[in-house]
């Protein structure tokens, strides 16, 4: 069985990301929303802080 390692759950504005540790040994991040979609993104980054940055961006566009 393949595994992920959750990194840092945060939740903004009615919305959660999600940065973990992918299969890839990378990490990446995924984004839910209010209504319970889920918003996946390929980018891949060789540090949690990177995705969590990349993360808050994309957090702050799905928003306006």
């Amino acid at each position: 069985m393949e595994r992920i390692r959750i990194e840092l759950v945060t939740a903004i504005n009615s919305r959660i990301f999600v940065v973990y540790h992918s299969t890839c040994k990378c990490y990446q991040f995924s984004i839910l929303d209010k209504y319970g979609c889920t918003y996946d993104f390929p980018d891949i980054f060789y540090s949690a802080e990177a995705a969590q940055i990349k993360a808050r961006k994309a957090l702050s566009e799905l928003s306006d």
